[in-house]
């Protein structure tokens, strides 16, 4: 623990996945060292979420901004079980639209289901916005091959 931060590591994720691939879990640790709970916003819009990333890219999901009820994390270790998939989060049905890693086109016979990610290393993002005096205590990398 450390006195007046909030720690936030990866418990457990895997090292490669095959692009599209089904969902996989990632096991998130948060330490809050504050001395006492505080408040995440919005919580039912997803707090703590991990996505995979480049240096161009990030495949962070996208949030349905719903209003909501706060989420009270407790002084101590909170254990987090998140789910993450190697596919786009949002892709474009128009097929006139130049394709670019942030949104590519949607593929399938009536242009509507997202494509895989493409092969390669990808470092795991947690968006720690909502988490005051946050601290990431490691950096994990999951290469994405290609699917069998």
């Amino acid at each position: 623990m450390i006195p007046g931060k909030v720690a936030i590591y990866v418990k457990r994720a895997p090292v490669r996945i095959a692009s599209g691939a089904p969902d996989f879990k990632v096991r998130l640790v948060l330490v809050n060292g504050l001395g006492h709970s505080f408040a995440v916003g919005n919580a039912c819009n997803g707090w703590l979420v991990p996505s995979l990333a480049t240096s161009k890219f990030s495949s962070q999901p996208g949030s349905g901004l719903v209003g909501c009820a706060a989420h009270i994390v407790a002084p101590g270790t909170t254990q987090i079980l998140r789910i993450l998939g190697t596919s786009y989060s949002s892709c474009s049905g128009d097929r006139s639209q130049r394709p670019s890693l942030a949104l590519p086109v949607c593929t399938g016979r009536h242009h509507d289901t997202i494509p895989p990610l493409p092969p390669g290393r990808y470092q795991l993002a947690i968006d720690t916005t909502t988490i005051p005096d946050a601290l990431r205590r490691d950096h994990v990398r999951i290469i994405v091959t290609m699917a069998h």
